[in-house]
């Protein structure tokens, strides 16, 4: 991510941000992956509680 290339005294150094943009595509994908399953498991307890109450 990070490129150092010298050149006589001088040290330049350059950003690439591809590869964090893949990354943060990854964890994107994982994010709303575990958001959507958490979301289902606590409806899933809430139908659950409504259910016992009647």
């Amino acid at each position: 991510m990070i490129k150092r290339e010298k050149k006589g005294r001088e040290v330049f150094i350059s950003f690439r941000g591809e590869p964090l943009r893949q990354v943060a595509g990854w964890v994107h994908e994982y994010d709303r992956f575990w958001n959507e399953r958490l979301d289902q498991f606590e409806q899933y307890f809430k139908d659950k509680r409504k259910k016992e109450k009647k």
